[in-house]
């Protein structure tokens, strides 16, 4: 039995088995070989010599070698040395899984390359987990994994950190089980998502980005976009959702000639407005008026001018090999670029661009109408100007005579205001004059009335009360003289003597008060004037239209 040995690395990438499958199609050729032969001994008539067996040569044993693709060799590097002030742990680890909370793959997230390593920095330590994955997959499956991070092994809380972090999308997720704290930091940069696992307290975010700033530089010469996006990943054919690969490709048509109006005379688009201003007719007076404002006359609008020319140029997508690849390319991970048909592309660029040229030709050609109608529509334009613009001088004529008709009522009105303030002030002078002379009369009518006499009032002698009797035991020793002892109403008591004497006085003033009356000045003054009255403007109007 044939026998062939072939020595290669296992990749999810089917062009990875390119070797097996050659392997698989030598076997079922020389079967095929086989089977011919029987065959021709099958039909082979009966009196013929049976056929002899050609030779068939031993198959050669073969070893195909395998090269460390890009991503193996920069992850390798990136975990060797990560940073100053980095101690590595042990030996790099090989297939290693992303840690939790993104240890739950969906279908299609599987790496190409998983290398992780321990490390410790200030003194504690941290892990991390570096994959590569197939061309423009990178940003899809970061996007997969953060969308499960919530309930994968238990959940975690994610945190965006935006610009703060490093490379694409960096994320923090934090998670307590068993009463252990965890955390990780979770970035990508083209088809590279890097994980780095530690504790809330340690500075993640800071070790992330020292260990980003060596990994970035590195991924620089063998990675095609780092910043790539989810739609890179349909570039793809190996994946569903397969987009083919486009390229802009620019088109151009030769300029059309543009149509003039139809008399002829050659004009720029856009033609010239034809009203500087529009027409402002006074609104209706409470007085009368002359002349009469024109009738309104609407304004002609200017037709909307298209553009100066139309576009010969424009930008189309076109068919077209996809030599490099989505995210990081093809030959980061050791893929083969798809086989291109090369006839069957520049056939498809062909009819792209000249579908591009078509709509470009469509549209010059509906440009060269839309300036016909502009044309036709200026004409119409143009002959409507003039009315207006007549209209417009009436109005200006009109609003002329009744600004000066403003001005007379104006000024009459002002002198009414002016009267008729005089009117006022005198009929307030002589309402003042009206009372001050009233009041004047009744102050002299109290003064002259005639004063009443005072009548006086009797004064009481109380009968005496009885003397005490001295006491016979004491000799009673003389009392002071006591001082006279007022009391109320006007009564006082004497010391000398057991009769009360009240005595009743009366104030009579000798003159009244406020007499004599003043008189007021206002009687002996004249009222204000009262000037003519004004007379209003006349009516401008003609008889016949008042």
């Amino acid at each position: 039995m044939s026998r062939m040995l072939i020595s290669q690395r296992v990749r999810d990438d089917p062009r990875r088995t390119v070797l097996v499958a050659t392997a698989v199609l030598v076997a079922i050729g020389l079967i095929g070989s086989a089977l011919v032969a029987l065959a021709g001994l099958l039909v082979s008539p009966p009196s013929a010599p049976p056929a002899v067996a050609a030779t068939t040569p031993a198959p050669t044993a073969r070893t195909a070698t395998w090269t460390d693709t890009p991503a193996d060799q920069v992850l390798t590097a990136t975990l060797s040395a990560p940073s100053g002030g980095w101690a590595r742990s042990g030996e790099l680890g090989h297939g290693a899984g992303a840690p939790a909370p993104y240890s739950c793959p969906a279908e299609g997230t599987s790496p190409a390359v998983s290398l992780s390593a321990a490390y410790t920095v200030d003194g504690a330590p941290v892990s991390v987990t570096a994959q590569a994955f197939t061309a423009g997959q990178g940003a899809k499956v970061q996007d997969t994994l953060a969308a499960a991070a919530g309930s994968c092994a238990g959940g975690a809380a994610v945190q965006e950190l935006g610009d703060t972090g490093p490379g694409e999308s960096p994320r923090l997720a934090t998670a307590s089980r068993s009463g252990v704290d965890s955390a990780v930091l979770s970035w990508r940069r083209g088809d590279v998502l890097v994980f780095l696992a530690g504790t809330p307290t340690q500075d993640l975010p800071r070790y992330a980005r020292d260990l980003d700033g060596v990994l970035g530089p590195r991924l620089g010469p063998v990675c095609a976009d780092q910043d790539a996006t989810t739609a890179d990943a349909a570039r793809s054919p190996y994946r569903p959702g397969y987009l083919p690969y486009t390229v802009a490709s620019t088109v151009r048509i030769p300029a059309v000639a543009t149509p003039s109006p139809g008399t002829g005379t050659s004009r720029s688009l856009p033609a010239p407005n034809l009203i500087d201003r529009s027409a402002a007719p006074s609104g209706p007076r409470d007085y009368p008026v002359w002349p009469p404002m024109p009738a309104p006359v609407a304004e002609p609008a200017p037709p909307q001018a298209p553009s100066a020319s139309p576009p010969t140029s424009a930008e189309v997508r076109v068919p077209a090999a996809d030599t490099t690849g989505p995210g990081c390319g093809w030959a980061f991970t050791g893929m083969k670029a798809p086989a291109a048909d090369a006839a069957g592309l520049a056939a498809a660029r062909t009819r792209a661009e000249n579908a591009g040229r078509a709509r470009l030709q469509a549209a010059s050609r509906a440009w060269q109408t839309e300036v016909t109608r502009y044309w036709t529509d200026y004409a119409a334009y143009e002959k409507a100007v003039p009315g207006y613009l007549a209209y417009r001088n009436a109005v200006d004529s009109v609003n002329a005579a009744w600004a000066a008709i403003d001005g007379q009522w104006a000024r009459y009105r002002t002198d009414l205001a002016a009267y008729e303030g005089a009117v006022a002030a005198r009929a307030d002078f002589l309402a003042r004059k009206a009372k001050a002379a009233s009041d004047y009369a009744a102050e002299v009518k109290r003064c002259e009335a005639p004063q009443p006499k005072p009548s006086p009032s009797p004064s009481k002698k109380p009968s005496p009360s009885p003397s005490p009797s001295p006491s016979p035991s004491k000799k009673a020793s003389p009392a002071p003289k006591p001082s006279p002892t007022k009391k109320a109403d006007g009564a006082v008591f004497r010391p000398d003597d057991t009769s009360l004497v009240i005595a009743t006085v009366m104030n009579v003033p000798l003159a009244r008060e406020g007499c004599p009356a003043d008189r007021p000045d206002i009687l002996d003054q004249d009222p204000p004037a009262i000037p003519s009255a004004p007379t209003p403007p006349a009516d401008p109007r003609p008889v016949g239209a008042r």
